[in-house]
């Protein structure tokens, strides 16, 4: 008879086994749409299209959790050129669309700031 055998038959292990069930079944569940702990699952720019652009430029972002949105864009140096969007958004997929046609070619940086997570990509004006 091997350990696992013994260990399988033994009438503590079988009442670990349903406690440790028991209670796995008693928690939440978390979802990446309605999580009981405020987690934000998803935070992503999913698409800056078309990338090199001339002269808009498409940013696709989603977010799980409603709140303030800022999406701000910055040049090569860091120094903030605009804006492009604040304001309350609530949870999904959102698309904003940013012109630059008074703006040089270079690289620019598209900044998405939502519930305290902040991501940066980086983009391509071609003219």
């Amino acid at each position: 008879m091997t350990v696992a055998n013994i260990m399988s038959s033994s009438p503590s292990f079988n009442v670990a086994n349903a406690i440790i069930g028991n209670l796995l079944n008693d928690l939440p569940a978390l979802s990446n749409k309605n999580s009981s702990l405020g987690v934000i699952n998803q935070f992503n720019v999913t698409r800056l299209y078309p990338n090199p652009f001339n002269p808009v430029l498409n940013i696709d972002f989603e977010i799980n959790q409603a709140g303030l949105v800022e999406v701000k864009i910055s040049d090569i140096t860091g120094s903030m050129v605009k804006t492009v969007y604040e304001g309350f958004e609530g949870a999904g997929k959102h698309q904003i669309n940013w012109n630059s046609e008074n703006l040089p070619s270079g690289v620019y940086f598209v900044s998405l700031q939502a519930g305290g997570n902040s991501l940066t990509k980086k983009v391509v004006l071609l003219k």
